[in-house]
This record gives C-alpha cells, structure tokens and sequence, in this order.
C-alpha cells in the first residue's frame, strides 16, 4: 500500500507555496519595475531562490511511503530511498511532537532510521499496517531530545 504525503495535512507546506508564489511575483514584478542593472540581478537572485524552495516542496509532495510484504519502502523529501525488511527492524515505536503522533523504524545493522509523521494520506491505516508486523510502543522524549538522541540513548545501554 502506498501513502503518499498530502499537503492537507502540513500547515508549513502551505506556507512555503506561498511563499514560492509570492516571491515568483516580486522577482517578475523587480524585473520589470526595476531600475538597470539591479532589476535584473535581484530578479535573478529571487528566480534562484524560488526555484530552490520549488525543488524543495516537489521533494515533500514526491515523499511516501510504501508497506509491502516483505517491509517498509520510505522514499524522503530529501530524496533518499530507505528500504526496511520486517525481520531487519530491531527498534520501533511512535511519539509524540507538538501533539501530533511521528513513527519511528531503525535498523540497527542497517543503521537506517525511518520516521514517519502523521502528513501521509490515512496514517491509521499506515500505522495499522506497520502494527500487524511489529508493536509499536509509546515512547517519552524529553525537553529538545530528538528520536535519534532517543536511540543513541537506547543502544548505548544495549552495549553496556
């Protein structure tokens, strides 16, 4: 099953389209407003940055997520392809950041880490799904602690 990212659910995703088109607009709008030869640098710089952020939100929509038999397929915003087998995953679990409940997968041979917020189409059914192979368990971070401080935590009391 496939759950892709959905803009729906992420405010910040939101914002940053709004940001790419307001700054689309002001770079065309400096171009040709401008005066010479700033218009045609500062609208330069602008494109620049608005295509950055383009890449940047095409990367999150393009994200998901996919449950198969054999494990857990998670492609990143930031590109990476991150494939878990069941039988690999020796930490899970879920917390909770800003009231909104985040699943955490870790391989440990691997040393793969695969979190997954709750901005994936039917994240219940993703969760469900991710539940009929391993439990996952509630787990306290404190004030600023990370999952991946979590874990480095963790495994550091499984080695002692």
């Amino acid at each position: 099953m496939v759950h892709r990212f959905t803009i729906k659910k992420s405010p910040r995703t939101m914002v940053l389209l709004g940001v790419i088109l307001l700054l689309g607009i002001g770079g065309l709008v400096l171009l040709w407003r401008g005066v010479f030869p700033v218009n045609i640098i500062g609208s330069g710089l602008v494109g620049f940055i608005t295509v950055y952020l383009a890449k940047i939100m095409r990367n999150q929509l393009q994200s998901r997520i996919i449950i198969h038999d054999e494990g857990v397929t998670g492609y990143t915003p930031m590109g990476e392809k991150i494939s878990l087998s069941w039988n690999d995953i020796s930490h899970k679990g879920c917390w909770e950041q800003q009231g909104q409940e985040h699943i955490y997968l870790y391989a440990q041979e691997q040393d793969q880490l695969l979190t997954i917020p709750p901005q994936y189409e039917d994240y219940e059914g993703l969760r469900t799904s991710i539940e009929a192979h391993h439990p996952l368990e509630l787990v306290s971070l404190g004030e600023n602690q990370t999952i991946t401080d979590y874990l480095r935590k963790q495994l550091g009391h499984q080695e002692s």
